[in-house]
């Protein structure tokens, strides 16, 4: 007489090794989205700084950038006097799910002029989980990440 089927030593066996599976590639899958998340607040800060910069050339009028810390917004305003905002990125949202944090030294708002300059220098932090990425604004108007 043949049976057909698994055991239920088998089945606890594939479901034990399974387990054993999930539990080490979790951890590694939170780690790797955190790393994403961090990497592409990241770059988004970074385009929309140079977008700033090279608005406020090509317009050769003022703009300003007002960090909201407590919504973990970074919007675009200009040309100024005017209040109207050109660019917001919401990085609390989906798909970044990331803080963002000005470094202590600058206010949350800083003034580009016509030139593309800042009127100071300015680090950004963004992060999501465990990983942090920081993004520099230089007094001559470059911006770095690392």
């Amino acid at each position: 007489m043949v049976r057909r089927g698994f055991s239920l030593i088998e089945l606890a066996l594939v479901v034990a090794i399974v387990g054993i599976v999930a539990a080490i590639a979790v951890p590694r899958y939170a780690e790797a989205l955190s790393r994403y998340r961090a990497d592409a607040a990241a770059k988004r800060l970074v385009a929309d700084l140079e977008s700033a910069l090279s608005r406020a050339k090509a317009a050769s009028a003022s703009y300003r950038v007002t960090a909201d810390l407590t919504g973990e917004r970074l919007s675009v305003i200009g040309p100024l006097p005017d209040v109207t905002v050109v660019a917001s990125t919401e990085f609390g949202e989906a798909p970044y799910h990331a803080g963002l944090a000005v470094n202590a030294l600058a206010s949350e708002s800083i003034t580009i002029d016509g030139y593309g300059r800042p009127d100071r220098a300015v680090t950004f932090t963004v992060s999501s989980g465990d990983t942090r990425r920081t993004v520099t604004l230089s007094i001559a108007g470059e911006v770095t990440s690392s």
